[in-house]
């Protein structure tokens, strides 16, 4: 076992570090040494437990992310957030999903069956990536942030069984069929999006929605929204889609 020396300075050092986060003021007496020790235990017990553990949690979780999204360039997102592995409580995404030409040209059941309510952070789509059960069986996702569709890709199942979607936000062009047709609570704003991204390029595609977002999204005091005069002038711009409703 190593042998500590100790002299009158590092007695002095130790008793200058007690007085600093103690009460005490006044030269400390050998018999008082056991109660001042203990008050700057406590002292920092409790900063270790309020601002040590915060910190140290958020950096540990934030250390996590980096590496586990690779800084911003993983090398494949297949799976990545599907079935139990991550809730609301642990989701915490430090960079983009990032689903580019860098990254493995698989990015299905990326979401699958994952528990999340909200995306958090934007999700960026690459050329020619096919999206299958992306977001399937996500039962209690209601918001997902901002997609960023960069080339021609594909939507099978993309979003089946998401029956509490309400919010979604589309950038770029949508040049395949694609589904929200387990959406019922789908809002206005976001079909008015889905559609307004559809692509003017491409003609045979279908964009299927839930009649029933449909109704209450485009609902006026007169008329039920399926009989709108703004959901008429609204699929009106895309004639080139057949916009069906389930």
């Amino acid at each position: 076992m190593a042998i500590v020396t100790t002299d009158d300075k590092h007695y002095k050092a130790i008793a200058a570090a007690i007085r600093n986060n103690s009460d005490v003021i006044d030269e400390i007496k050998p018999e008082e040494m056991a109660d001042c020790v203990d008050a700057v235990a406590r002292h920092n017990y409790y900063k270790g437990e309020t601002d040590g553990v915060t910190l140290g949690r958020e950096l540990e979780r934030n250390d996590f992310w980096s590496v586990f999204q690779n800084y911003g360039n993983p090398t494949s997102y297949a799976h990545a957030f599907s079935g139990n592995r991550f809730t609301d409580e642990n989701y915490n995404p430090q960079y983009p999903i990032n689903c580019i030409s860098s990254v493995g040209i698989s990015t299905s059941y990326v979401f699958h069956y994952s528990p999340i309510t909200d995306t958090k952070v934007e999700i960026i789509i690459g050329q020619n990536r096919e999206l299958t059960y992306f977001f399937s069986g996500c039962r209690n996702l209601h918001t997902i942030r901002k997609i960023t569709l960069t080339g021609n890709n594909r939507f099978a199942s993309a979003f089946s069984n998401c029956h509490v979607l309400e919010n979604i936000t589309f950038e770029g062009d949508i040049s395949n069929d694609i589904s929200f047709a387990d959406s019922p609570l789908l809002s206005k704003a976001s079909i008015t999006n889905i559609i307004g991204c559809l692509a003017d390029t491409v003609s045979g595609k279908t964009l299927t929605l839930s009649i029933i977002a449909v109704a209450e999204g485009f609902r006026t005091d007169e008329v039920d929204g399926l009989g709108s005069d703004e959901w008429a002038a609204l699929i009106a711009t895309k004639p080139n889609w057949t916009i069906s409703l389930v």
